[in-house]
């Protein structure tokens, strides 16, 4: 098939609209960070993003490691169920049945309404996080929307056009001329990429960064690492990744010092982070310092911005993370003491 002929019928499933994401809440305060350079999407002067995360930050331990090890040769079924969404235009809800009544076969209780979140019983000092279906679907319908020029809006339904907007896009001609042959759809999986669990690590690394440029003495965050998935493929996605982080012994967070609310609205500011409510901090037992727990890019965010790519959305979101933290800790903030 000619090159102009795949472009004229890919042009009739594509809206001439043009579409820019929005960020999740109007312009952050003029305190956030004020040029490009300044956007945390750099580790050591390295960019984050899909091709390089695997290779940044501190490599796993092996005790990490067999985590991962042990969910492959213990719960294979498990695994499947977790990551077995593949499909642009897909049903959610067969899976999430799915991996609740695995969860349940093999005794693991899950600490999250829309994620998996869970300890081993042979590692019970570390959690396993991976992205829930209905995270991930959000992503995906967010790419689709951008590809095809339809309006986004959070939650609207992924049409079929959509769908089949992005999987033109990535078609080669000759699977685009496969495709129309068989008269079925050839599926190029990187149309479907998504990096709701690998953005985890991402922020990870961001905070790492901000705390070694603020010294921060209140604030911390749960050690983190990116595991490969034995026997997945070896590039970056949810489909063949998951995160790791070290249990955090604590409790609730009642009252915060006027330096730890501080500390916790630079780290916030600079790593663009949007979850930040009173129920995404915890306080840590050994050292009493405040843990920001749920380090996880908001589930609108477009595939392609990995990692802080979208500066409006990089805005917003520090924005929304903002007003989140002040609205849930308002009348819980110490004064500031004078020092004598």
């Amino acid at each position: 098939m000619k090159i102009f002929n795949k472009i004229a019928i890919i042009m009739t499933t594509l809206s001439l609209q043009t579409y820019t994401i929005q960020a999740s809440m109007p312009a952050a305060p003029a305190s956030a960070a004020s040029n490009q350079s300044e956007v945390p999407n750099t580790y050591n002067g390295q960019l984050i993003d899909s091709k390089s995360i695997i290779n940044l930050g501190p490599q796993a331990p092996q005790e990490v490691q067999q985590v991962a090890a042990q969910l492959v040769a213990q719960h294979p079924q498990l695994v499947d169920a977790l990551l077995g969404y593949d499909s642009l235009t897909g049903d959610i809800k067969p899976l999430m049945v799915k991996a609740k009544a695995q969860l349940a076969q093999d005794g693991i209780v899950n600490k999250s309404n829309w994620n998996y979140v869970f300890a081993l019983r042979n590692s019970p000092d570390w959690l396993v996080k991976i992205a829930g279906p209905a995270n991930r679907d959000e992503n995906i319908s967010v790419l689709a929307h951008h590809v095809s020029g339809a309006p986004y809006y959070y939650g609207r339904p992924l049409a079929k056009g959509d769908a089949d907007a992005v999987l033109l896009e990535h078609l080669s001609d000759d699977e685009f001329d496969q495709e129309i042959k068989d008269q079925k759809p050839v599926i190029n999986k990187d149309a479907h990429k998504t990096f709701q669990t690998i953005s985890r690590y991402a922020y990870y690394l961001a905070f790492l960064n901000a705390q070694k440029q603020h010294g921060f003495k209140h604030v911390t965050v749960p050690e983190t690492y990116l595991v490969h998935i034995p026997g997945r493929p070896t590039d970056v996605s949810d489909r063949n990744y998951m995160v790791v982080e070290r249990q955090i012994t604590g409790g609730p967070v009642e009252t915060l010092t006027h330096e730890e609310a501080e500390e916790a609205e630079t780290a916030i500011k600079e790593i663009g982070l949007f979850q930040a409510k009173r129920d995404d901090f915890w306080k840590e037992a050994s050292t009493g310092k405040l843990v920001l727990l749920d380090m996880e890019q908001p589930n609108n965010s477009n595939p392609r911005d990995f990692f802080h790519k979208n500066r409006a959305k990089f805005e917003g979101n520090a924005n929304c993370g903002l007003q989140h933290f002040r609205e849930s800790f308002k009348g819980s903030i110490q004064e500031k003491q004078d020092k004598k």
